[in-house]
């Protein structure tokens, strides 16, 4: 209903691929409408376009194409804007909330430039707020596992600290 609501509202539109994906098709799930939604996402915001159809892959267990796609992704990432630069900053201010922690998540889960997944992710944490979806924890991992393949042993080990005491939580 919010997607028909809001059309090019990219959050509803990337809520409706995850319910079309996650679902059962006798309940309503599909791939091919989820497909359709993803390429609106895609007219809208072609760096939203492809962190959707990326997912779309992860949530099909179709890891490879998933790489693909977010190959791309950065690649449009580094050929649209400099590492950590202020109009990267400014796209992401302006963007979804998660936006941020899903380019830094991906570049710490399929070793893409630890720069600017560092620089997204703690984008994220300045602006994390206790009712975002994605605890601070896995901000912290994200951040440490990045720091770790550049070979910054004092960031990893910053940020394994910051995740200590969410332990018995997490």
């Amino acid at each position: 209903q919010a997607v028909n609501l809001e059309p090019k509202n990219i959050l509803f539109l990337i809520a409706q691929v995850d319910v079309l994906v996650s679902i059962p098709s006798i309940f309503g799930g599909s791939f091919d409408e989820a497909k359709s939604y993803i390429n609106r996402i895609k007219e809208l915001d072609p760096i939203e376009g492809l962190v959707a159809e990326g997912l779309f892959y992860e949530k099909t267990n179709d890891i490879q194409e998933a790489r693909k796609i977010y190959d791309r992704l950065f690649d449009n990432l580094l050929s649209t804007f400099e590492s950590c630069s202020d109009t990267f900053l400014a796209y992401l201010k302006k963007s979804r909330t998660n936006l941020a922690y899903d380019i830094g998540r991906i570049a710490s889960d399929y070793q893409f430039d630890p720069e600017l997944g560092i620089c997204a992710l703690s984008f994220f944490e300045e602006r994390h707020v206790l009712r975002d979806s994605i605890p601070l924890p896995w901000v912290y991992y994200h951040i440490a596992k990045l720091a770790k393949s550049k070979a910054d042993i004092t960031l990893m080990k910053t940020f394994i600290s910051k995740a200590k005491p969410y332990e018995s939580i997490y």
